[in-house]
């Protein structure tokens, strides 16, 4: 080797330098902890007053309501959307003080809704 290749040689390998190190791995993301949550619903109006009727008269329900309360709270929801009870019928139903008033807010509803309410909840007690 002459002394010019050697020159060449060492200032060659002088400079040669060994690629970066590769960045680090991120760490993996921490594990979900959160739970998930529906939303919370709102109850309609129908549904306040249905309640706040069965609430009122718990001691005093029929036997197929209180035997079948979830069923009778569905239909009765159901009946005053569908038949479209006047609000100042719900607002009645919601602001009821007791049980025993209860005839004045029926006897707001139509005669085709009463019909309904009382269809729907006898198929309740028919097997």
């Amino acid at each position: 080797m002459t002394a010019r290749a050697a020159v060449l040689f060492a200032c060659v390998a002088g400079c040669w330098r060994d690629p970066p190190p590769a960045a680090p791995e991120p760490p993996p993301p921490p594990p979900q902890t959160a739970t998930i949550r529906s939303p919370p619903t709102e109850r309609t109006p129908c549904e306040l007053a249905i309640d706040h009727v069965l609430d009122l008269g718990q001691d005093q329900l029929d036997p197929v309501i209180a035997t079948n309360r979830a069923a009778a709270r569905a239909t009765s929801v159901e009946s005053c959307q569908e038949m479209r009870w006047a609000g100042d019928v719900i607002r009645c139903l919601q602001d009821l003080p007791t049980i025993d008033e209860l005839r004045r807010c029926q006897e707001q509803l139509t005669p085709e809704q009463v019909a309904d309410i009382l269809r729907r909840i006898g198929e309740l007690a028919s097997p």
